[in-house]
């Protein structure tokens, strides 16, 4: 009897390490997946991110160093296009962990015409039209991964590509995220207030976040519930547009402003808070969502980009309509006052967490794909 074939899989990341967001998230939970993957398997794992330093210290617990390979290549795309190419040569299955690295994959099929080359779509970065040479690229593409069908819908159109070739690939939390709950400690919330959170960048780039109309809620919010208080998790150089509109609307004691915080602290304000709120358009999923959810917290966003499918309008939470500030006031209120609903769809979005957004369900969507492009063998 031949001897199962033994595989290597390549991840071909912008970074893992250099920076904090939602498609570091992402590779963090790729390469979690690959290295038990090779791990059940006997197979072997590359790990190449363009952005992270060389002497980066891996954190314990993302993957095994004796099994995993992994490199970074301190923004030096010359030597990072070239050493893909070289890993391709003894790969089974690249997958990119942004689509814009499309090029690169001629060089791997060139290299090695039997590699399968997959790729990632995530969110405002894969809604635009590519450039002609990341067009090309594509025809070297054994397959696309979106994290949303929004997202997916958006890449298709703008790229001419068949939407219905795009696998859905939804985000999880990060592999480590259980550490950082364990590790929660206190904050500086009000323990006598109601307290909304919001977890975002505030950079003017990210306008679509909409951080300014839930401020502009507050005045109507602090009417009806006299307890409220909204605090605001993140830091950019829109922060001081962003407290002036507080201090106009003379609500600046009933906002804070928190800036970026530790892994740690940050659980422990989803945690405090009564409700999670970011009526962001422009999510091409929204993993802060799901850090809510995990904590059994309803969550507000808009009827606008991957949001809608991660929330679900009058089960986890509540959905109004992109600028509708009269909306978004009567929702806040709405899960202020009435703690039974509140809890309620707290406990659904937990539920849907487990169901459809875990780590071990992401992994199992992951090596399906994989099974699904290799040859057999």
């Amino acid at each position: 009897m031949a001897m199962p074939q033994k595989r290597k899989l390549l991840a071909v990341f912008p970074s893992m390490f250099d920076a904090l967001g939602g498609i570091q998230t992402y590779c963090h939970a790729v390469a979690k997946s690959f290295d038990n993957i090779a791990s059940r398997r006997d197979w072997t794992v590359e790990i190449l991110a363009l952005n992270d330093r060389s002497d980066v210290v891996v954190p314990s617990g993302y993957f095994d160093p004796q099994r995993v390979q992994y490199r970074g290549f301190e923004r030096n795309k010359k030597n990072f296009a070239g050493s893909c190419i070289q890993a391709a040569r003894h790969a089974d299955v690249a997958f990119f962990g942004l689509v814009r690295f499309s090029p690169i994959a001629a060089g791997m099929k060139i290299a090695n015409p039997r590699i399968k080359v997959l790729s990632a779509l995530h969110g405002v970065e894969a809604w635009v039209r590519l450039s002609w040479g990341q067009r090309l690229g594509l025809r070297f593409m054994d397959g696309l991964a979106s994290v949303s069908a929004y997202s997916a819908g958006r890449f298709a159109d703008a790229n001419g590509f068949n939407r219905h070739a795009i696998t859905i690939l939804p985000c999880t939390l990060d592999p480590l995220y259980q550490t950082w709950h364990d590790g929660a400690s206190e904050t500086f919330v009000p323990k006598d207030r109601r307290v909304l959170l919001t977890v975002s960048r505030l950079d003017p780039i990210d306008d679509y976040k909409h951080v300014d109309d839930v401020i502009r809620t507050m005045p109507g919010v602090l009417r009806s519930v006299s307890d409220a208080f909204y605090v605001i998790v993140g830091d950019g150089p829109d922060r001081p547009r962003l407290e002036a509109l507080a201090s106009d609307l003379k609500v600046s004691d009933a906002v804070r402003f928190e800036g970026r915080v530790p892994d740690a602290v940050l659980t422990q304000y989803y945690r405090d808070c009564s409700l999670f709120v970011l009526p962001s358009s422009g999510e091409g999923f929204g993993i802060v969502y799901l850090e809510a959810m995990y904590y059994a917290k309803p969550c507000i966003g808009v009827r606008a980009g991957g949001a809608q499918e991660v929330i679900v309008d009058g089960g986890t939470g509540l959905l109004t309509s992109e600028g509708d500030i009269a909306a978004l006031e009567k929702s806040i209120i709405t899960l202020l006052q009435r703690q039974d609903l509140a809890q309620q769809y707290g406990l659904n979005g937990k539920k849907r967490l487990d169901s459809e957004y875990s780590m071990e369900i992401f992994e199992r969507r992951i090596e399906g794909l994989i099974d699904q492009t290799l040859p057999a063998g």
